[in-house]
């Protein structure tokens, strides 16, 4: 693979990377062009805010904008800012408060309640939820009605990342839930990606005129599927402290759980991937998560 790197980057062709670490930058020699891909400009996002913001939290958003130099670097996205626009309702009054891990709760958060109507979510006895019962429900009803899909696509996150994986084939996204059934001995999750994933506000796919078994899905961005894996790292971390004695955290006991890594994989994942910048955002996340 280096030498086909090699011999490819002598050539005439454009190599595109979504991130610089995503490029061994000692194999690129003199660059004759460097470019960037940018999104909305500063003026951009000004007008977005202007055109479909209330009036009454436009001053508020933009400011925080303006003194946070990392949500600059999101908000150049239009989803990220459609997204950041949202749950603008959601997030802590005091804008000074709000960390990179506050903002993508609020926005995963704000998109759940959407999705539980329309993926027609229902109560102990079967009836359908009323999308202001959904709405108004604590953080974590929330995660409990979501329960399933949360942990679903934290799973997918984290194998994506993994295994170096951003788009998902139909195969894959059924494999992972067949691994997680397979894993918790026999639970069934009651979803299927044509039926009900597809619903959801986080899995898109830029293939709609393809057929479903050509179709490749990714997350809504790469830092959702980055905040979802950092989700399914706090679980596992969380749980780990929990049990006082390590010999206790038995297979039963890790089923019990929802734990997918024991203790020891745990531990040589993150010691594989601490420094690893491919790795640092979901590091950030799990930091502000814990």
């Amino acid at each position: 693979l280096r030498a086909l790197v090699k011999n490819l980057l002598t050539q005439a062709h454009v190599v595109i990377t979504s991130r610089p670490a995503g490029v061994e930058t000692s194999l690129l020699g003199q660059l004759d062009l460097e470019l960037e891909t940018m999104g909305f400009s500063p003026d951009n996002v000004q007008a977005y805010i202007k055109k479909f913001v209330l009036e009454s939290n436009q001053t508020a958003i933009q400011q925080f904008i303006n003194r946070t130099p990392l949500i600059q670097g999101l908000v150049n996205i239009p989803i990220q800012l459609d997204a950041l626009c949202y749950s603008w309702g959601r997030l802590p009054k005091d804008p000074e408060t709000i960390t990179m891990s506050m903002l993508y709760e609020a926005m995963v958060d704000k998109l759940w309640r959407k999705d539980g109507v329309r993926l027609e979510k229902q109560d102990d006895k079967g009836r359908a939820l009323d999308s202001n019962v959904i709405q108004i429900s604590s953080k974590p009803k929330l995660e409990k009605l979501m329960g399933d899909e949360i942990y679903y696509l934290g799973y997918l996150a984290f194998k994506g990342l993994e295994k170096r994986r951003i788009e998902f084939s139909l195969e894959e996204l059924d494999q992972r839930q067949a691994e997680l059934e397979d894993r918790f001995l026999g639970k069934v999750y009651f979803f299927s990606f044509s039926d009900d994933l597809k619903k959801n506000s986080f899995l898109h796919t830029a293939d709609a005129h393809r057929p479903e078994s050509e179709r490749q899905y990714h997350f809504l961005h790469l830092t959702f599927q980055e905040f979802f894996a950092a989700k399914f790292l706090v679980r596992h971390l969380q749980a780990d402290s929990s049990v006082t004695e390590r010999s206790a955290l038995l297979t039963s006991a890790q089923t019990n759980l929802g734990l997918m890594l024991t203790p020891v994989q745990l531990e040589t994942f993150i010691a594989q991937h601490k420094y690893n910048p491919r790795y640092e955002i979901v590091w950030w996340m799990v930091a502000g998560l814990l």
